[in-house]
C-alpha cells in the first residue's frame, strides 16, 4: 500500500501518471531527491503563468510572497509550500493546504503533525506522491498521484470549476516532472 493512502485516503479530485525508467530504484531515488522542479522549462512556464494574474492585479502582494524556508532539503523536497509527509526509500509524499483557486494561491502553513485532520473550512488539502516500483528487469516504474480533499460542499463546487481549468496543466506538469526524473536517472545510469 502506498503511504499516500494513509495521508489522504478520502479525496474529491485526483490524477495519476506513470513512466518507466531504465534505471534501478536507488538511482531513480537519488534523481528524485535532487529533482529541481523550478528548472524544468515547462513547469517554470506554468508556474509563471499561474502567478501572472496576481502580479497584474496586485503587484505589491505578489512580490511580497515569502520565499520557501531554507533548510537541509534540496530539489523536489523543497517544493514551495509543500510539507514533507513521508520520505521513504521508494516513496515521497508531499502535502499542502490552501485556497488554490485564489489569485495569490493562498497557501496555508502545512505540517505533517496536523495534515490528517480535516482541512479548515473554505480550503482544500492536496497530497502528492512519487512512488518508485522496482521491476524484475532492473528498471523502475515511477509514478505520481495527486489527491485533493475539499473541506466542504461549497469549496468542492468552487474547486471543481478551478480543477476543470487547470487539470490539463496539472497533469502536464506531473508528466514533465516524471520525464525530467527519467532523463536525470538514465543519464546517471549510463
Amino acid at each position: 500500500m502506498s503511504h499516500l493512502e494513509s495521508w489522504l485516503p478520502r479525496y474529491d479530485y485526483g490524477e495519476h501518471h506513470a513512466l518507466p525508467i531504465a534505471a534501478d530504484a536507488a538511482t531513480v531515488r537519488r534523481a528524485l531527491v535532487e529533482l529541481d522542479v523550478g528548472r524544468i522549462p515547462f513547469v517554470r512556464f506554468l508556474m509563471t503563468l499561474r502567478r501572472l494574474p496576481a502580479r497584474i492585479l496586485s503587484p505589491a502582494s505578489a512580490r511580497a510572497r515569502p520565499a520557501p524556508s531554507p533548510g537541509p532539503r534540496t530539489g523536489l523536497l523543497t517544493l514551495g509550500g509543500f510539507a514533507l509527509l513521508a520520505d521513504e526509500p521508494l516513496e515521497v509524499v508531499l502535502g499542502v493546504t490552501g485556497r488554490f483557486w485564489k489569485l495569490a494561491g493562498e497557501i496555508l502553513p502545512s505540517e505533517s503533525a496536523s495534515f490528517r485532520t480535516p482541512p479548515p473550512p473554505g480550503t482544500a488539502r492536496a497530497a502528492m506522491n512519487f512512488l518508485l516500483t522496482p521491476r524484475p528487469d532492473g528498471t523502475t516504474l515511477a509514478s505520481t498521484e495527486t489527491r485533493i480533499l475539499c473541506a466542504d460542499a461549497r469549496t468542492r463546487r468552487i474547486f471543481g470549476w478551478y480543477w476543470r481549468v487547470i487539470r490539463l496543466g496539472s497533469g502536464a506538469t506531473r508528466i514533465a516532472m516524471l520525464r525530467a526524473l527519467r532523463t536525470s536517472a538514465e543519464e546517471t545510469n549510463r
